[in-house]
């Protein structure tokens, strides 16, 4: 991982989750990526790491930094606490899931209890972003304008200016890495039917990045007005927070659904074999996220 090799490293990850819950949920998901090997220690770094990824976005001064670094510290202690035992059940049921088949209704069971999970931290962290973000000034609220408009940009150039084949492309080598990391090594056959699949799927990056922009913009919004915002409101201010999460969390339930089926198909493609591999690095994640108490 190179996430600590530079003070301010600049990071790619998109903004939809507000503040501090999507980056921490895709930082976890990547120490699962990682392997098991580096959980611990990258488990344990989670709030630096989290903290370096909001600083890109807002350039906290002293005072503010000092703010950001105990909530996240105050988070990753509950966390520690009480979400690595919900982490393993998630964990053990997708590895029970990958033994066998399972239909698109079950994957999407398994991601609503996934989203439960991090609607908690949600709620958990919302309170201790509010003070930090209600001091923020209009040069940082500047500086979080630039930076998303350069992940925009980013973000773009990868999917709207390229061409179909291109696009295809970058989903192809994206999802086989992350299949591969579970499954193991793919046929050639099975690469090709990935492709199909993803071919005939009606995934629409301009309709991906309007919701990207709405999600964005509602974030804005809602910095905008906290700023300057005293204890007081500091409650309302959270639950408003809460409520920007959930909204980038909702998608049209068409889409849902065929998400979860395209996890469906894949897994359709595996053998038995593959399978067992994935259910067993599932299930190793598992006893490893709860050694972590």
């Amino acid at each position: 991982m190179n996430w600590l090799s530079g003070s301010k490293q600049r990071q790619t990850g998109r903004f939809n989750w507000p503040i501090i819950a999507s980056r921490t949920t895709m930082l976890l998901a990547s120490l699962l990526l990682a392997g098991c090997g580096a959980l611990g220690l990258a488990y344990n770094q989670l709030p630096t790491l989290s903290y370096w990824w909001l600083d890109d976005y807002f350039d906290f001064n002293s005072t503010q930094s000092a703010q950001v670094r105990n909530g996240l510290d105050a988070v990753a202690v509950w966390h520690k606490q009480t979400e690595l035992e919900p982490y393993g059940v998630l964990l053990d049921q997708a590895s029970a899931l990958a033994a066998t088949s399972f239909t698109a209704a079950q994957a999407c069971r398994w991601v609503d209890s996934a989203t439960q999970r991090a609607d908690a931290f949600v709620a958990q962290a919302a309170p201790l972003a509010v003070p930090a973000m209600a001091t923020l000034t209009p040069v940082q609220l500047e500086h979080y304008n630039a930076y998303i408009a350069e992940r925009n940009a980013k973000w773009q150039d990868e999917q709207l200016t390229a061409t179909p084949k291109e696009r295809l492309a970058f989903r192809l080598e994206r999802s086989l890495k992350q299949l591969e990391r579970f499954y193991g090594n793919l046929t050639t056959a099975q690469e090709r039917l990935v492709e199909q699949r993803l071919s005939s799927s009606s995934y629409e990056a301009s309709e991906a990045f309007d919701r990207r922009l709405a999600n964005q913009a509602k974030l804005l919004d809602w910095l905008t007005r906290v700023r300057g915002a005293g204890p007081d409101s500091f409650d309302g201010y959270a639950q408003e927070l809460r409520g920007v999460w959930r909204d980038s969390m909702q998608w049209p339930q068409a889409k849902r659904l065929q998400w979860c089926q395209q996890v469906v198909d894949f897994h359709a493609i595996m053998t038995p074999a593959q399978r067992q591999t994935a259910s067993e690095t599932l299930a190793a994640y598992a006893r490893d996220f709860r050694a972590l108490r």
